[in-house]
């Protein structure tokens, strides 16, 4: 088994409901994401909550598949906007992006269906998350997002 294949059997297997995987440890199950850019804010795919209550740095990536097409273009990521009904509505109804993280894969010409991101660690300032995907190339895809948490 290739390494991205076995990096996307980690990030992608999860339980049914978007719970806890340990006490450090938690992932997003499979999610189709269809195409949506990231400005459309009121559109965008949501993925469920990380709890972060506790916690100083979080570490998380994504991976996933593309399902149509392999597409020559674009990027697909997640973004991690804090879980405060404030925060949210801005969000939503005014298309504002505030406090939030993110992570993101560019898709670059002749890869394969199969992608994962980037890592990235982040401090934790609000005590949730809440997750929403964006895609912003011309193929449906699989995705999931992996979130290490860390006191320290």
């Amino acid at each position: 088994m290739s390494m991205k294949r076995a990096l996307l059997a980690v990030l992608v297997t999860a339980s049914p409901l978007f719970a806890e995987d340990s006490a450090w440890f938690v992932s997003v199950p499979p999610l189709s994401v269809s195409p949506v850019p990231r400005a459309e804010t009121h559109r965008l795919q949501e993925g469920g909550v990380v709890e972060t209550d506790g916690f100083a740095q979080m570490t998380f990536s994504f991976g996933g598949e593309f399902k149509d097409a392999v597409p020559s273009t674009g990027r697909i990521g997640a973004l991690l906007v804090p879980d405060d009904p404030k925060i949210l509505h801005l969000l939503r109804s005014e298309g504002q992006i505030v406090f939030a993280v993110e992570v993101l894969y560019k898709v670059v010409p002749g890869q394969h269906a199969i992608f994962v991101s980037e890592q990235q660690t982040q401090r934790v300032a609000f005590p949730r998350y809440r997750v929403f995907f964006y895609n912003e190339t011309g193929s449906t895809a699989t995705v999931s997002l992996s979130v290490y948490r860390s006191r320290c």
